[in-house]
């Protein structure tokens, strides 16, 4: 009986000794984790964050990746301008105005394309576009949205001084329309979905037909420079996203209801409008020069230089060539 104790005495040390091991070394590994912090707004375009967050993409990456959400890119961007984040993604018109007005950013790729950015209008008061004049319109200032209702207006010949323009927040934005107190609103989803699903006998969303959009990730040049292999691993984690969003659209699609508390049946009307995938496509520097004109003759006077340095192609390029454009190579 002595023999027998002495042996289960061992053998409860031994199972001590390797649990203390264990949790030492699951430590240690925890601690060897870089941790990155990712400012991330709330729209259907940045479903490849939702997805490789929810799936541990990135902490298969080995990254300790921890994602706080915003009501809109431009406050994502701010948390990144601020050092409260290491990466950010939003649509390419915020980072632009930051890095045009000195901000040391880079893009490193985009997830998305999408058409997201729509004028919707209260159709009790507008039915065409000469209705348009003398109303009411709710932008966000410095957003995509606000770039493509520039656009419009000009498309259309309607002079900005035909119309009141009204700078609101994105979710102050989606309530001043239901409440009737602006006629029309250029948003991004779901905001524009939202607001005219509660309306919905009395507002409609016209399509988007001038402008397309591209959901980007940003990060401060320094901290990219200095962190390359963390960098890569993002986008790597990124690609995973966009395998299985294409594999998985069913299950991708719950992750993204989550996160932005969007009914299936909004998020099913509007998924054909994005294309996810992980590239710096030539089309983005059209994109990226035609706003910077704009946001040049708009005469803001903290605009600086151009955007000749803004789309850092170098990690994306050592992750995979094939996802980077010409226009991206030379």
């Amino acid at each position: 009986m002595l023999i027998v104790g002495t042996i289960l005495m061992l053998l409860v040390g031994s199972l001590i000794v390797m649990g203390i091991y264990k949790k030492n070394g699951d430590a240690e590994l925890e601690s060897s984790r870089p941790t990155v912090r990712y400012a991330a707004p709330l729209t259907i375009a940045a479903a490849p964050v939702y997805v490789a967050d929810a799936m541990g993409f990135w902490n298969d990456e080995g990254l300790d990746m921890k994602v706080t959400y915003f009501d809109s890119g431009r406050k994502a961007l701010d948390a990144l301008l601020s050092n409260n984040a290491e990466v950010m993604s939003v649509s390419e018109t915020p980072p632009l105005r930051a890095y045009l007005a000195g901000s040391k950013i880079n893009m490193i790729t985009t997830v998305a394309e999408h058409k997201e950015a729509k004028m919707t209008v209260r159709t009790d008061r507008i039915t065409n576009l000469q209705d348009v004049k003398g109303k009411k319109i709710g932008t966000v200032a410095g957003t995509n949205s606000d770039y493509y209702m520039y656009r419009w207006l000009e498309a259309n010949n309607i002079k900005v001084s035909d119309v009141t323009i009204i700078q609101l927040d994105a979710a102050a934005l989606s309530q001043s329309f239901i409440q009737g107190n602006i006629d029309a609103m250029f948003a991004w989803e779901p905001y524009n979905y939202n607001a005219a699903s509660k309306i919905p006998n009395d507002s409609e969303s016209w399509p988007t037909e001038l402008y397309s959009g591209r959901h980007t990730v940003e990060m401060n040049s320094e901290y990219s420079k200095s962190h390359a292999d963390v960098v890569e691993k993002i986008i790597r984690g990124f690609i995973k996203a966009e395998k299985y969003i294409k594999n998985n659209p069913d299950e991708a699609k719950k992750i993204v209801m989550n996160k932005t508390s969007m009914s299936k049946e909004a998020l099913n009307k509007l998924w054909d409008e994005y294309t996810y995938t992980v590239q710096l496509d030539d089309g983005l520097k059209d994109i990226l020069n035609n706003e910077t004109s704009w946001i040049k003759s708009s005469g803001d006077s903290s605009v600086k230089g151009d955007m000749s340095d803004l789309v850092n192609p170098t990690f994306l390029l050592n992750v995979d060539p094939a996802r980077v454009g010409g226009v991206f190579k030379s």
